[in-house]
């Protein structure tokens, strides 16, 4: 079985368990509903420091030219640079977060996205791979979808002092304090 082929049975089993409970509420589009439809998936979600985890986010109906899709994750984890790659009709495509920054209590990495790149069928995958730094006691990894500002820079837009966001899906993680379940559980949250 292919490496592409893999991946795409993988972010199936963890999407397909994380759509149970997942929602796609939260803001940011013009219409005043979400920018597109977004679920999430941790797998493993209970990890050791120094181990890692692939984060699976989905993207369907982008209602906008481009979104930000926004990643907020807690600081006992780390993004592992050169990881994430887009899943788009069955190919794979580099990408690297146009924001990695961290506030006092977690990372945002940001990542800007046209409709047209999602291709013909319209939707995605993204993933990435964290890595377990420091304990952390039940959290979550959570995304949220807003428009892409044409009017502004992407290297200026997303602000660490206000980064708006309202998760508009989440799973749980763990690092480290015993843990040894490779289980995913996906609940939903909305924001404004």
């Amino acid at each position: 079985m292919s490496r592409t082929s893999i991946r795409a049975l993988t972010a199936f089993l963890i999407l397909a368990a994380a759509a149970i409970g997942c929602g796609t509420g939260g803001g940011g589009g013009l219409s005043g509903g979400p920018s597109a439809n977004v679920n999430i998936g941790v797998e493993p979600n209970h990890i050791d420091s120094g181990d890692r985890t692939e984060v699976a986010v989905q993207i369907a109906s982008v209602r906008e030219d481009a979104v930000a899709i926004k990643i907020r994750f807690p600081l006992g984890l780390s993004y592992v640079t050169g990881t994430a790659y887009y899943l788009i009709d069955g190919i794979e495509v580099v990408s690297n977060p146009t924001e990695n920054e961290s506030d006092s209590t977690h990372t945002y990495l940001v990542f800007y996205l046209t409709a047209e790149g999602l291709g013909h069928s319209g939707s995605g995958t993204l993933f990435m791979t964290l890595e377990g730094v420091s304990d952390v006691t039940d959290d979550v990894i959570e995304v949220d979808v807003d428009l892409d500002d044409p009017t502004e820079n992407n290297r200026t837009e997303f602000d660490i002092s206000d980064p708006q966001f309202d998760a508009q899906d989440q799973d749980s993680i763990r690092v480290g304090s015993g843990s040894s379940s490779s289980t995913s559980s996906s609940s939903s949250s909305s924001g404004a």
